[in-house]
């Protein structure tokens, strides 16, 4: 759980502004929703795996357990293209 935490509040966002954002279509909380989504599909299809879950979570309450992690990295990802979007329109 801390490196979860850890990468969900410092590198996960730090590659976001710094690298993706300005490559991501759209407005910002778009682009938080894509960075969302593809962390999410990282987790669905490598880090799960490697812990066990299985490819979509199979051997971890399978296609409920794979919905609301997406769940949980869409709203992820649409509070932090907000705050990005925020914070790079406050710059400009």
């Amino acid at each position: 759980m801390m490196a979860h935490f850890v990468h969900g509040t410092l590198i996960s966002p730090l590659i976001y502004a710094f690298v993706l954002y300005r490559f991501l279509p759209g407005a910002p909380r778009l682009k938080g929703v894509l960075w969302g989504l593809i962390l999410w599909l990282l987790a669905q299809v490598m880090v799960m795996p490697m812990m066990g879950g299985g490819f979509f979570s199979s051997n971890r309450g399978g296609m409920m357990a794979a919905a609301g992690s997406l769940m949980g990295h869409l709203i992820y990802g649409v509070a932090l293209g907000g705050i990005a979007g925020h914070a790079a329109g406050a710059q400009g």
